[in-house]
């Protein structure tokens, strides 16, 4: 196989399969004249149409060459194009030549780097579809992420840490600002000594205790708990980790379902990288970043079992990015997020209860 020039695009054009009603991008185009026969784009092609055609074991084969060939020096950029849609068809070959466990281990990587995919009913034969969602439910029933067992770990190794005792003048730029009435946030601004501080904090928590009959105030001590992991993990030069976005959505919802990143290409602007809604170029999933590179797209994913049921939603996503005189951790604050959000801390405010 020649070795292609890694500055020049692998695909023309892309071939589209829509998942859950969103066009992701798959890779496989015509080769360019540059390539040899046997080209990333025609062993795609080569493998897909086996799949199509009902030649299982054929196709099979195909995407393990393929995985091979883009394995040789000079074709890593299209490597990390190929990982997930080379995931998605080693599965379904798998589910049609009825070896369920390993397509579902199969789907199961296929999902971690696309968090978001579902399949249209009647998309694929139902051995495929079956595959799919026994994978989506391992990953929704799992005892846990990486995410939530480092937070729970955090947790147990810090053990009942009590509010501390001085509050500083930014004490409301934490995530607690959500909570805040605007009367509260009026009389706040009045609050000019330590003392008249604590006191207002004090109250603060008082108004929001779920259990006022005892001396704990379980609402208080998670959600500094939570502030103090914020700032564990993202605290920056500019802020402390507790200010941030994504220590607001931690504060208020908890920790994710899973958490993905994936990279910014170099022209892409910090909007268009935080608009974007394409899933396909997510690469690690894990425990929750403190991630200061430049441009890289983190999201969050809060799955069904971890989606509060007053939000009547099936699923939450959060979209952060970090980016060179941009920011850390930016939250796209689109009016979906910006609503969750609020809703979230009126509930939080009327019982007292954190996700």
């Amino acid at each position: 196989m020649t070795r292609r020039d890694s500055t020049q695009p692998l695909f023309a054009t892309s071939l589209l399969v829509l998942i859950a009603g969103a066009a992701v991008a798959l890779v496989a185009l015509l080769p360019t004249p540059t390539q040899a026969a046997t080209s990333l784009p025609d062993l795609f092609r080569r493998g897909q149409e086996q799949f199509k055609s009902g030649q299982y074991k054929r196709s099979l084969a195909t995407f393990d060459e393929l995985d091979k060939a883009s394995q040789q020096p000079g074709f890593e950029r299209d490597r990390k194009q190929l990982e997930a849609p080379l995931h998605f068809f080693r599965a379904a070959n798998l589910a049609m030549l009825k070896q369920h466990d390993e397509a579902v281990a199969e789907f199961g990587e296929y999902l971690r780097l696309n968090p978001q995919a579902a399949l249209q009913a009647g998309s694929f034969p139902r051995p495929v579809m079956h595959a799919f969602e026994d994978a989506r439910s391992a990953m929704t029933t799992s005892p846990g992420s990486e995410s939530q067992a480092a937070y729970e770990a955090f947790r147990k190794n810090e053990g009942d840490v009590a509010a501390p005792p001085t509050v500083g003048a930014d004490w409301a730029e934490s995530a607690v600002r959500f909570l805040m009435t605007d009367d509260e946030t009026a009389a706040w601004k009045q609050a000019t000594t330590e003392e008249e501080r604590a006191a207002f904090v004090e109250g603060f928590w008082k108004k929001r205790d779920p259990t006022p009959e005892t001396a704990k105030n379980e609402l208080r001590d998670e959600f500094n708990a939570r502030l103090r992991y914020a700032d564990k993990q993202w605290t920056t030069k500019e802020m402390p980790g507790r200010n941030s976005d994504r220590g607001a959505v931690l504060a208020l919802l908890g920790p994710p379902s899973v958490a993905a990143t994936s990279n910014v290409s170099s022209d892409e602007s910090a909007i268009e990288a935080l608009r974007s809604r394409s899933r396909g170029g997510a690469e690690s999933v894990g425990t929750l970043r403190n991630d200061l590179e430049q441009g890289r797209r983190e999201e969050w994913t809060y799955r069904k079992d971890r989606v509060p049921d007053y939000l009547k939603m099936r699923e939450l996503t959060f979209d952060f990015i970090t980016r060179q005189g941009y920011g850390s951790g930016v939250l796209d604050k689109s009016s979906r997020s910006l609503f969750v959000l609020g809703e979230v801390a009126r509930h939080v405010n009327a019982t007292g209860e954190l996700n």
